[in-house]
């Protein structure tokens, strides 16, 4: 009995013990972690992953899946540039560093609009320092704008252009005996291709040279411009590099060295040396005194506001594959983001809205569900500007052509006018296994859909006849909203994709220029003095800001990195991912007809 006893009281302790630690977490939860920022501090820009305009999935799934190390890392745009026009007149930082390891992939106008407010950080005066044991043609980019650029002995500089270069499917769907039926309108319409052949098309490789061209001129102009190199300089560089690297015995940094690419060479060790010269040491652990971005917005406790005004431009980020129902942040759904678009057009502090669009399309009714909805706002009076980031192509173009105006990077993917629809069928490939199919139906068309029959020609005709009319649908449309003739933008449209400045020159776009821009036209359309900018996005729960504000503040999220994008290229693990986010965008395909307004044109 009296062993009982004893057992039964340590359960009881226990579970007190417990009970006691979850409070003590619920109490850390609800009194979230006061971030402070020092005096003289360096502030250290150390982008995780892919640029983007809006962080991918479920705000509560992404910490969970944080938490175990099991997130896709990302950073968002918006944040990056809050902190650099912040961090420029705020007297307590001294210094920035641009840590670029953790880096991943980033459209040229992202990028660009980055390079520009590093540029805008100088005028302060305040030194800007970049390093990385790896640089790849993105983080370079940035890297170009610092006052000094410092590269690991062992590391490397690879600037590889640009490139697209696709996975074709026709011989292994051969094999597989799976029929994968095309249909599409538009000669330069590439998006199907990897069903249809094993190699890229003469019109798609003559309409992506351009474009790959044009983005990669622009980028060794940004470089040049930025670096204080001349053009021979950086050519040789990257044209060369086989040589001289053998003429150095592989030794990867010194040739960055004597190429004029990067300042200096320095362990991380001696780079920390380095900023405590500039900033101090910060007493606790002997690093330089610093403060991540991210715990710098934290403690300025809200993203940048223009002005103190009453009236507000809401932006509305439209990121993403096109697909229809509710998504999550970073897809733009037809459902959800047609919730946004009503919520500012509702609101009557919302004087303005800007669309920012960064998709290459998805989902032919989803998108026109969207503009319908962006047509209905339209109708309150508000200003509608779109804003383009690196892709707004396809769908991303549909949803964004009725807009009163159409702002776009000069280095904007967009275009690619044009509709493809595709229907597996596996007949064949049941056959070889030995099942087949067989049965009666009572009109015409019984039947004639399913996946394991083959298409008929009555199917096939109807399919067709859909394609085309989306595309003269399109077309027609696009001429309506752009004051141009049908025949005009059937010259531009046939699924070619233009670069923004080209855009421009065709009528396609309005005008060139960033966010920022396109935010003051919304707001000089509406005849607004003082305003201020809104973000309308998903909102979360509050027992979902609870959890994570948890998750955050016991140390679960950490600051995540990514190896460099410069090594990945040799790793098995980066050709995986590839692989992997390919199959992840066929995923997203929900038209109900099987009708999609998509561009492949954003990896470069």
């Amino acid at each position: 009995m009296v062993f009982w006893n004893t057992l039964d009281g340590a359960r009881k302790i226990m579970h007190l013990l417990l009970l006691s630690a979850f409070f003590l977490i619920l109490l850390a939860g609800l009194a979230p972690k006061v971030y402070q920022v020092p005096d003289g501090v360096a502030l250290v820009l150390a982008p995780a992953g892919a640029l983007v305009e809006q962080i991918e999935g479920d705000p509560l799934d992404r910490a969970l899946e944080e938490a175990t190390g099991g997130a896709s890392v990302q950073t968002q745009m918006r944040d990056l540039v809050t902190a650099i026009k912040r961090a420029k007149d705020d007297s307590r930082i001294e210094a920035m560093v641009l840590d670029l390891d953790g880096m991943g992939g980033a459209g040229l106008s992202k990028l660009q609009e980055l390079g520009q407010v590093i540029d805008e950080f100088k005028t302060s005066g305040k030194p800007v320092v970049a390093m990385a044991s790896a640089y790849g043609k993105e983080s370079y980019y940035l890297a170009a704008h610092a006052d000094d650029v410092y590269l690991h002995p062992m590391g490397m500089v690879i600037l590889d252009g640009y490139a697209r270069y696709r996975m074709f499917y026709k011989d292994a769907l051969d094999k597989l005996s799976i029929d994968w039926n095309v249909f599409r309108a538009g000669a330069y319409k590439s998006f199907a291709e990897p069903f249809m052949r094993n190699d890229m098309s003469d019109e798609d490789r003559a309409s992506s040279k351009e474009w790959l061209d044009s983005l990669w001129g622009s980028y060794r102009q940004g470089v040049v411009e930025a670096r204080g190199i001349s053009m021979e300089e950086l050519d040789g560089y990257v044209n060369d590099y086989v040589p001289r690297l053998t003429a150095v015995k592989g030794d990867t940094a010194k040739v960055a060295l004597e190429g004029k690419i990067v300042d200096g060479l320095m362990s991380r060790i001696e780079f920390s040396d380095h900023m405590k010269e500039i900033v101090g040491v910060n007493d606790e652990d002997e690093s330089f005194k610093q403060i991540h971005f991210l715990d710098y917005l934290d403690a300025l406790n809200g993203t940048e506001k223009v002005g103190h005004g009453k009236d507000q431009v809401a932006v509305i980020v439209a990121s993403g594959s096109i697909v229809g129902g509710e998504q999550p942040p970073g897809t733009i759904g037809s459902d959800s983001t047609s919730r946004l678009i009503r919520r500012a057009a509702e609101d009557e502090k919302v004087k303005a809205v800007v669309l920012r669009v960064d998709s290459g399309g998805g989902s032919a009714l989803a998108s026109e569900f969207i503009r319908e909805e962006l047509l209905r706002l339209q109708e309150t009076g508000k200003p509608l500007v779109v804003s383009m980031g690196s892709v707004a192509a396809s769908g991303g173009y549909w949803i964004s052509m009725s807009a009163d105006e159409i702002w776009a990077s000069p280095n904007t993917i967009t275009g690619s006018i044009g509709v493809i629809a595709m229907f597996p069928s596996v007949p064949r490939a049941l056959a070889r296994l030995g099942l087949n199919v067989d049965g009666v139906g009572t009109a015409p068309l019984s039947g004639n859909f399913r996946i394991d029959r083959p298409l008929s020609d009555d199917v096939k005709a109807i399919i067709q006849a859909i394609v085309d009319s989306g595309y003269e649908d399109f077309i027609t449309k696009v001429a309506e909203a752009r004051e141009m003739e049908v025949s005009e933008v059937d010259r531009v449209g046939e699924g070619r994709v233009w670069i923004g400045a080209r855009a421009h020159e065709l009528g396609l776009v309005d005008k060139l220029g960033g966010l920022q821009e396109a935010v003051e036209s919304a707001a000089s359309l509406a005849e607004l003095g003082d305003y201020r900018v809104r973000y309308i996005e998903q909102e979360l729960d509050p027992t979902d800001k609870l959890l994570i504000s948890m998750l955050r503040d016991a140390g679960f999220l950490g600051r995540a990195q990514q190896r460099s994008a410069a090594w990945s290229a040799f790793s098995v693990e980066g050709v995986l991912d590839k692989l992997k986010h390919e199959l992840q965008s066929l995923s997203q395909f929900n038209d109900p007809r099987g009708v999609y307004m998509h561009c492949f044109c954003g990896d470069q």
